[in-house]
Order: structure tokens, then C-alpha cells, then sequence
């Protein structure tokens, strides 16, 4: 019995009342620009399933456009993709989009390499910088890009290496009087300093102290005031209470009470009490909201 082949050049078989295995007639088949613009609009807005998509990747895996196309063809389609490209703006959803494709991509030296070959001369231009910046800005604005960058960076750990280079970078570099009042004003913030505080706290906890809880040194009085207090109130006083990064040298947690024992080192020459101790009184009483008793020794 005679066996009927299809006719593209594939080497499958067909039935006897077929020319071609579907689709195939299409194959090495030259299309005019208006069949190609005909089934791009036929073929937009279609979904694409999982499986199909990772069919179509391992196909075109490996695959460079010169083996697919040839080296002409191949210039030809470079060039376009190019003219389209220039000039495209992208919208902040599609920003937001390619961000988080990329969250985990692993890029190789070669490619960083060749990445920052190309921003060399594009960000000497201003117009480009502030482009950039004005882009970063955008992105980290959203919420949930912040935190996929937080989580993506963490237990991360620098090298030797790269921490000298940062500290090589940032020496002799001198700052601008704005850049200065910038950075002074975004360390004044409160949430800023309670971080600043705590991180603090909890690296002399690890380094002096093996891990153990931190305690302050106790004032000449001050055990002697705030046991007094305890007999008079009738309620318990927790002593070195540690409240938004600072330590209380008394706390009632039923009256709500923050006690201070004010030795001779909380006050200047003047005798005024330190500006570090009334910013620390105004934002415990600010944020949770308890009331002050200063006893001042003599």
C-alpha cells in the first residue's frame, strides 16, 4: 500500500485524502504585511495558558534569531524592534509588572557587565538622571514594591569586598547644604530615631551583654525614691522599663505613670533640664499617651 507524505517536507505521514498535516501548508510559506497584520489583530488579547507558554519557551530556548531567521533577516527584525521601542512610554502598572518579573532573576556578570556599559553614557546627560530618579520615585511609592525589595534583600550578606567599596566611594565626596538639611531633617523624624535607638539597644545587648537584656546603670536615689513611691501608690513600679527605645527609671502600668529620678548629670550649667530628656518625655507622652512624675534630687 502506498504511503502518502506531507507535502511541506516534514517527513509525516498523511491520509490518503490529505496534502498536508494541519497546519503545515503554512510552513516556509513567505507572508505578505497584510496577512502578517491580519494575524496579529486575530491573535491580540488571546490568553496564553501556562503549559503552552513553557512549551513555546522550550521550543525557542537557546535559539538565536540568527539560527532561526538568518543573518540578514535577522538585522532586518533588530532594527524594527528598535524603531518601536524608541520613544514608548511605559505605564506605572507596566512598571510595576516588569519589576516583579524580574523579583529572583539571577544575572550574570557578563550581562552587568554590559548593563552598566550602557548607562555610562546615558545617565552623563541631566535630562536622563532626573528620568530615572523621577521612575525610582514612582516605584517606590507602592507599597507592595517595598516590601518585595525589603524581603528580596534580606539575609543578604556583603562582602568584605563590596562594603570597602561603598566606604571608598562615599569618602571625600562632598555633600550640598541642601543634601545636608535633607538627610539632618529625615534623622529628626521620630519613627527614624526610635529605629536608630533600638538598633542601638539591640547591638550592645548582642556584643557586651552575650544576648541578655540590657540594663541601665541605677541612679545613687533612685531605688530608695521609688520604693517609697510603691508604699505610698500601693501598686507595683517597674524599675528600667524600656519604652519606645528609651529606659524609664519607674512605670505603674495601673495609674499609667512614667517616673523620672532627675539626678545632677539630666541638667546643664544653667540648671535647665537637658533637651535629649524633655524630647524624650514629650514623644513617650505624645505616642502612648502617659503622664510624667520628675522628682529632682539634690
Amino acid at each position: 500500500m502506498k504511503t502518502n507524505y506531507c507535502e511541506c517536507g516534514c517527513g509525516m505521514e498523511v491520509k490518503e485524502d490529505k496534502r498536508f498535516i494541519h497546519n503545515h501548508y503554512r510552513r516556509n510559506r513567505p507572508l505578505s504585511e497584510e496577512h502578517k497584520r491580519k494575524i496579529s489583530i486575530s491573535e491580540k488579547g488571546k490568553n496564553v495558558s501556562k503549559v503552552t507558554r513553557k512549551k513555546i519557551s522550550k521550543v525557542s530556548k537557546g535559539i538565536s534569531w540568527e539560527e532561526k531567521y538568518g543573518k540578514e533577516e535577522a538585522k532586518i527584525k533588530v532594527i524594527s524592534m528598535k524603531k518601536k521601542l524608541t520613544g514608548r512610554k511605559k505605564s506605572k502598572q507596566t512598571r510595576i509588572n516588569m519589576s516583579i518579573a524580574k523579583t529572583g532573576h539571577i544575572v550574570t556578570k557578563k550581562t552587568k557587565k554590559k548593563i552598566s556599559l550602557k548607562n555610562k553614557d546615558r545617565f552623563k546627560d541631566e535630562k536622563e538622571r532626573e528620568k530615572a530618579s523621577r521612575l525610582t520615585k514612582d516605584l517606590w511609592k507602592d507599597a507592595n514594591y517595598r516590601k518585595r525589595q525589603v524581603l528580596s534583600h534580606q539575609g543578604l550578606k556583603q562582602s568584605e569586598e563590596t562594603i570597602r567599596k561603598r566606604v571608598m566611594k562615599n569618602i571625600g565626596k562632598k555633600r550640598t547644604e541642601e543634601q545636608k538639611k535633607r538627610i539632618r531633617d529625615a534623622n529628626r523624624k521620630p519613627k527614624v530615631r526610635l529605629k536608630q535607638r533600638n538598633r542601638m539597644i539591640n547591638h550592645i545587648e548582642k556584643t557586651k551583654f552575650n544576648g541578655k537584656i540590657m540594663r541601665p546603670n541605677v541612679g545613687k536615689y533612685e531605688t530608695s525614691i521609688l520604693n517609697n513611691l510603691e508604699q505610698c501608690f500601693g501598686y507595683k513600679i517597674e524599675r528600667q522599663k524600656r519604652v519606645l527605645g528609651y529606659f524609664l527609671d519607674g512605670y505603674c502600668s495601673v495609674l499609667r505613670l512614667a517616673i523620672e529620678i532627675d539626678e545632677p548629670e539630666h541638667f546643664d550649667f544653667e540648671g535647665n533640664l537637658r533637651e535629649k530628656d524633655i524630647r524624650k518625655q514629650k514623644e513617650i507622652e505624645k505616642e502612648l499617651g502617659y503622664t510624667f512624675l520628675r522628682i529632682k534630687t539634690l
